[in-house]
């Protein structure tokens, strides 16, 4: 199944129905959107609640979100928004688990998980984020924190339903706090590899990387050149190295990388990561992580 890449804005509490309005005739007419239809990108809004309806009517083939849906149909629960209500203005894509989400209003994994299911058991698909804090960043404990809320958030998902959900990785910490994201190919090795364990994901059977992919790889000691090369050629086949710097005893390497599935790249990355620090430099062409 070919990538496809995607990008949507979330509203948050923002735009009344009017604003919402004229930001659809604003689209309508907008050079980036008939861009992305040519290149194959998929654009996509998630407005308010109140702003749902009249957005779903104007879209213009954005693919138009709710912010969040409640796992039960109906109930006393103030404020919630249930699947049918959705499914009755046409909504069938919600975010779900959004970092402001889990932090206001308890959104656990669990509550996550649930909402999940009930998704996509009705056709919907979701858009499921995760990503750590500051503290956590801080701490270390990124890859703990996704772990959590992969394994959790997608408990019991089946492998026909995981083609209906986005996983969006999120640094909290990045948000609006003008400080750039440094997450590079490790962070995303490990979602991939969370999906291939629970089996949600057949990663042999998913052609990805076309193009060479760049990676920066830092060890402490110079004399791990020889079996850094040997590991990525283990995994990838093919691994050249871009350019090499010593500074002390200090190895700075860059290598270019090819594979043909992308657990090959999962594992490269994995292997890689026993004995040096490694992050993505950059990535051309059509290959999307």
């Amino acid at each position: 199944m070919a990538r496809k890449k995607f990008l949507m804005g979330n509203w948050k509490m923002n735009h009344t129905i009017a604003e919402a309005i004229r930001f659809c005739e604003d689209v309508k007419n907008d050079s980036l959107l008939k861009i992305a239809r040519s290149k194959g990108v998929l654009l996509g809004v998630a407005p308010s609640f109140l702003s749902l309806q009249q957005v779903k009517r104007h879209a213009h083939g954005l693919i138009v979100a709710s912010q969040d849906c409640h796992y039960e149909d109906h109930g006393a629960y103030t404020s919630s928004v249930s699947v049918p209500m959705l499914n009755e203005i046409g909504i069938n894509w919600s975010i779900i688990g959004h970092s402001e989400r889990r932090t206001y209003d308890n959104d656990t994994s669990f509550v996550c998980n649930r909402k999940i299911k009930t998704l996509v058991k009705n056709g919907f698909h979701v858009v499921y984020c995760v990503g750590e804090t500051l503290k956590e960043y801080e701490e270390g404990l990124t890859k703990d924190i996704v772990k959590e809320q992969i394994l959790v958030g997608l408990m019991n998902v089946s492998k026909e339903d995981i083609s209906k959900i986005v996983i969006a990785y999120e640094p909290v910490w990045s948000i609006g706090t003008g400080i750039i994201c440094g997450a590079g190919l490790s962070e995303i090795a490990v979602i991939l590899a969370l999906l291939l364990t629970i089996g949600v994901l057949v990663l042999d059977r998913i052609p990805v990387v076309s193009v060479p992919m760049l990676l920066v790889v830092n060890a402490d000691d110079c004399g791990m050149e020889e079996k850094i090369v040997e590991t990525a050629k283990r995994y990838c086949g093919v691994c050249k190295v871009k350019s090499r710097n010593l500074s002390g005893n200090r190895l700075n390497m860059i290598l270019e990388l090819r594979t043909k599935q992308e657990s090959e790249l999962v594992r490269a990355v994995n292997g890689l990561e026993h004995m040096t620090s490694v992050s993505l430099l950059s990535h051309d062409g059509e290959a999307t992580y």
